[in-house]
């Protein structure tokens, strides 16, 4: 019915205030705000130990640590136009979450690794393709997510104006540096 009311009489409630309980009420917001702090957690949890491990496990310099935790960064760069790509070429940003968070979670799995895994530990290559993948991961996760929360508010029935962007747009930044502050 809502559709079909602003297809044929236009928008008409798009200069209404919105809240912020309805911006949280909308279905998918919340998902997509725990997506994003699970994948805000995940640079933040090993920045502070990582560096001095690669230090002393591989004897890297300065700027070859960089470089390794560089891997994240690049990576995220280069994959977000693709997924961008994808996102408008069909890809649900639901399941552009879900990829995202478990390439994350496998990232993780080989950056320790876990204790099934130990026979392959202790690799440099290792930890550079876990950080790589955790970089994938974020840029599936970030944008599906902003899509998402977006998507998700509009099918509620919110207005789809800058009011409304802007808020879904704060709620994305607040949850992914809650998630950094968290990890």
């Amino acid at each position: 019915k809502q559709w079909y009311q602003r297809r044929v009489h236009g928008d008409l409630d798009n200069n209404r205030k919105v809240s912020w309980l309805e911006i949280l009420k909308a279905p998918g917001v919340l998902i997509s705000v725990f997506a994003l702090a699970f994948s805000g957690s995940a640079w933040a949890w090993y920045s502070a130990s990582l560096e001095p491990w690669l230090k002393e496990g591989y004897g890297l310099s300065s700027s070859q640590t960089g470089l390794v935790l560089m891997t994240f960064g690049l990576v995220y760069t280069i994959f977000t136009p693709l997924c961008g790509f994808l996102t408008d070429r069909g890809l649900d940003g639901l399941v552009a979450m879900t990829i995202g968070n478990l390439i994350i979670s496998v990232g993780f799995v080989f950056l320790g690794p876990i204790p099934p895994f130990k026979a392959i530990g202790g690799k440099l290559w290792l930890v550079v393709v876990s950080l790589g993948l955790q970089g994938l991961g974020s840029a599936a996760t970030y944008l599906g997510a902003l899509l998402y929360m977006m998507k998700s508010v509009i099918d509620a029935g919110l207005p789809d104006n800058e009011q409304t962007k802007g808020m879904v747009s704060s709620l994305w930044v607040v949850a992914d540096c809650a998630g950094g502050y968290l990890g």
